[in-house]
């Protein structure tokens, strides 16, 4: 996480805005809420990325369309988890229809303790599975079990006893924690992304096997394991975090932590080698970490690929007018595709780097040329190189409005190089 996206500006800014917009639309308070805090979470892995500000509102409301449609979509797709007589104990009323009866059963079942109220709350009116609460609470599978148990029969006793039928179930809803306001809730949601921000920025510091004892540990929703604890303690805020997150995790949100985390760290944490063009052996982490940033799949890198007529005079274009380099072999033209880089060394430079480049296919351009970003430093200096090269299809830098300088560069095959400097202000 980069301090030009930081969760202490944005979160609060916009979690009334992005709240009210789940309300408008799925009608819930509780589903709502929810949402929103899925949203600011998804909006925390990816934020890193996100580097013009004023397009953050509707960044952040579109991740929120996205949360609402998978909820709507999970809830079409999942049958109830609970019983027949489970049905007949705690029925929800229909949607607005809430009788006297189902509002004095909400009391009463918001009157419990927390270790039965939220179980009840997420598995009766959220729809979470066992796992699922879980994850929430910390607890093992079979302990949630015997808490839904535990907390009907101390409600069926206050229905009992207050004479109140229980035809009906409390008409409140989701969420990992059950809070009164929209403050409260804002409140909670700020305390989680601190804790994931703290979180990244103190995991790459720990040793590996600290790293990898601390994820065994969250497997388990055990507490912070006592090695992990000993190095936390000279890692500047380490005891403070371990502190806000009451010395334990759980599996998902040690996955959060590591969302925010680099690709370094997440590779050596798999015991694999990191580069960024090349065959990496999948793993378990990465598939529970593309669950969690809601990817579908792990996504290591995005490459563009041109399409050129001709392999070798592309690459000796970029390696006259930008001395980017590529591999330049003799049946490439042939084998149809190549690559070229920002960088020396041959196509051996890119096993260690990240690829800073294009990818070449051999054919026909399209009619309309596409446009891509290329970011880059002291951006003058690039500029009066390609002048000094013989090459003028070069516009002059200037201001873009949106946080950094940049001028436009046409390649021979008609491909525009938008290259952009970042301003001091937007550096991070």
């Amino acid at each position: 996480m980069t301090e030009s996206f930081p969760h202490s500006g944005w979160a609060e800014a916009y979690y009334a805005p992005v709240y009210y917009h789940a309300l408008k639309r799925c009608g819930n308070v509780w589903d709502a809420a929810d949402v929103t805090q899925s949203t600011f979470v998804k909006a925390l892995i990816h934020g890193g990325d996100l580097r013009n500000r004023e397009a953050l509102g509707p960044w952040l409301y579109r991740i929120c369309d996205n949360e609402l449609g998978q909820l709507y979509r999970r809830r079409h797709r999942e049958p109830a988890s609970c019983s027949l007589s489970e049905e007949r104990f705690l029925a929800l009323p229909a949607k607005g229809k809430e009788d006297p009866s189902a509002r004095k059963l909400r009391q009463l079942t918001e009157s419990l303790p927390e270790p039965f109220r939220l179980p009840l709350l997420l598995h009766y009116y959220a729809g979470f599975t066992l796992r699922e609460i879980a994850l929430v609470t910390g607890l093992p599978e079979v302990r949630v079990k015997s808490r839904l148990y535990d907390g009907r029969q101390k409600l069926r006793r206050l229905l009992q006893a207050d004479g109140a039928p229980s035809a009906h179930g409390p008409s409140v809803g989701p969420g990992e924690q059950v809070m009164e306001t929209t403050k409260e809730r804002r409140k909670w949601l700020m305390d989680k992304l601190k804790r994931i921000t703290e979180g990244a920025r103190v995991l790459p510091s720990l040793s590996l096997r600290a790293q990898s004892l601390l994820r065994d540990a969250s497997r388990d929703n055990g507490k912070f394991p006592p090695e992990v604890l000993a190095e936390l303690a000279f890692i500047p805020g380490g005891g403070q975090w371990a502190a806000d997150c009451d010395g334990t995790l759980s599996y998902d949100e040690f996955l959060e932590v590591l969302a925010c985390c680099d690709e370094a760290t997440i590779c050596r944490l798999n015991g694999q080698r990191y580069h960024t063009w090349g065959y990496r052996e999948p793993t378990a982490l990465m598939q529970d970490l593309a669950r969690v940033a809601g990817t579908g799949g792990y996504v290591q890198s995005v490459e563009p690929i041109l399409v050129v007529p001709s392999l070798r005079e592309t690459l000796n274009w970029y390696r006259k007018h930008l001395g980017w380099d590529g591999c330049d072999w003799e049946e490439m033209e042939d084998y149809g595709y190549t690559s070229i880089h920002a960088y020396t060394g041959g196509c051996d430079g890119n096993t260690g780097k990240e690829f800073k480049g294009f990818h070449l296919w051999k054919g026909t351009p399209p009619d309309h040329p596409g446009s891509f970003f290329c970011f880059v430093l002291e951006i003058e200096a690039l500029r009066e190189r390609i002048l000094r090269s013989g090459w003028d299809q070069v516009t002059e830098v200037v201001d873009r409005g949106w946080g950094c300088k940049g001028f436009c560069c046409v390649d021979l095959n008609g491909y525009r190089l938008e290259f952009c400097e970042w301003l001091p202000e937007n550096q991070s």
